[in-house]
């Protein structure tokens, strides 16, 4: 049986992405949050930076908080993810993260994953390179325990041309035992008026066979064009 895995690009406000699931990283001892989880936490009225008070969590890597978030998104729940410390961060501290979410999100059959990456303001990374950390993070989640997924990455309007194209020279790469791939451009945000309206039909995308392969991507070092056997190392 083939699963497919749909990736996509996405430059709105994280609480106007609609999806079943939010995922939002965020550094270890960041008071206020910033980035995604910071507009999370002013869309809910203050309630992570309470939990941050009572030491729910501290943004270690490894942290994973699932939160209703009610009528303050379209998505209806959210993951904050922890990325460890903000100094020095790199890559590598993401593509784990976003595994863990993944596989979180299948336990909630999460059908539509929407993942928030750090901004390169906060992170010091470009889009590109947090784009393809993420996606190769996702896809060893995927090799691990195939599931239908729509992979919804968020990205700021200033990296999302770069972030796409990246996209686009790394998912025709990829090969995965019993997951088709493909690359395909976000549903647009319905019209005014019918917020409940029927989403456009994804645009033309790029499509690649996978089964009973391994994954074979781009993403080693800053060479978008060094391929591993397997998984590629992270960027």
């Amino acid at each position: 049986m083939t699963v497919t895995w749909v990736i996509e690009m996405d430059d709105q406000p994280v609480e106007r992405v609609r999806a079943d699931l939010l995922v939002a990283p965020f550094f270890a001892g960041e008071r206020p949050l910033r980035g995604a989880a910071g507009r999370l936490d002013w869309r809910l009225c203050g309630h992570l930076s309470e939990m941050l008070k009572r030491n729910a969590f501290d943004g270690a890597e490894g942290d994973l908080i699932l939160v209703p978030t009610g009528a303050s998104a379209r998505a209806p729940r959210a993951l904050l993810v922890g990325l460890g410390a903000r100094s020095g961060f790199s890559p590598r501290q993401l593509r784990p993260a976003i595994a863990s979410a993944l596989a979180k999100a299948r336990g909630l059959k999460a059908g539509i994953v929407a993942v928030a990456l750090p901004s390169e303001s906060l992170s010091g990374v470009p889009a590109e390179r947090s784009a393809t950390a993420a996606v190769v993070g996702a896809a060893e989640a995927l090799q691990e325990q195939p599931f239908t997924v729509r992979l919804r990455l968020i990205v700021e309007p200033s990296g999302l041309a770069a972030a796409r194209q990246a996209m686009s020279q790394l998912v025709p790469r990829i090969q995965l035992d019993g997951v088709l791939a493909r690359f395909s451009a976000a549903e647009p945000p319905p019209s005014p008026g019918s917020p409940g309206g029927k989403p456009a039909a994804p645009r033309a995308s790029q499509s690649i066979g996978a089964a009973g392969r391994s994954l074979r991507g781009a993403s080693g070092g800053e060479n978008a064009g060094d391929l591993q056997a397997k998984l590629p190392s992270a960027p």
